[in-house]
C-alpha cells in the first residue's frame, strides 16, 4: 500500500461491500447498512457525527465513528478496538485521526473522548496516537484528546 494511495473520507452507501469484506465482517451486508452506514449518513447531516473511512486502493480497510451526542463541544469514538500493529496500518488510523479533528472542529467538538477497556490493548494504542487517561470507572478507561 502507497502512502499516496490512502483516502480518507465519510463512509458512503457504495461502501458496503468492502465494510462486509475487510471491517465489520460479522454482519451481514443488510445490517451494515441499516445499522452502520445509513445512520451514520444521517448523523453527519444533522452534524452529531461522523464516521471516516480509508480507503487504499480504492477499497475501504478500516473505520472510525464518532457521534456528538449532545449541545456540549465533546464527541465519542466508539466501535473501535485499535491495536498497534507496526505496521502501515498503524499509519492509516493515525490519518484517520488527523482527519476526525479536522471534521470535529468543523462540528464545533473540542474535546474527543474514546472508552476503552482499562488496560487493553486499545486503550495502549489510543494513548500512543495522543490521548491521554481522563478517568476510570468500573473497568473502563475514558480517553480524552482535545482537538
Amino acid at each position: 500500500m502507497e502512502k499516496s494511495k490512502i483516502i480518507i473520507r465519510p463512509v458512503c452507501k457504495d461502501d458496503v461491500q468492502d465494510l462486509w469484506e475487510n471491517v465489520y465482517s460479522a454482519m451481514t451486508p443488510r445490517q451494515i447498512t441499516e445499522e452502520k452506514v445509513l445512520p451514520a449518513i444521517d448523523r453527519l447531516n444533522k452534524r452529531e457525527g461522523i464516521e471516516l473511512v480509508a480507503q487504499v486502493d480504492g477499497r475501504v480497510v478500516m473505520s472510525l465513528p464518532m457521534i456528538k451526542p449532545f449541545w456540549i463541544p465533546l464527541g465519542v469514538l466508539f466501535d473501535n478496538n485499535y491495536i498497534l500493529t507496526g505496521g502501515v496500518e498503524d499509519e492509516i488510523m493515525g490519518k484517520l485521526l488527523e482527519e476526525m479533528k479536522n471534521q470535529c472542529r468543523m462540528l464545533n467538538i473540542s474535546t474527543l473522548i474514546s472508552p476503552q477497556l482499562d488496560g487493553s490493548e486499545s486503550a495502549k494504542a489510543f494513548m500512543h496516537f495522543g490521548f491521554a487517561e481522563a478517568w476510570k470507572s468500573d473497568g473502563w478507561v475514558y480517553l480524552a484528546m482535545s482537538i
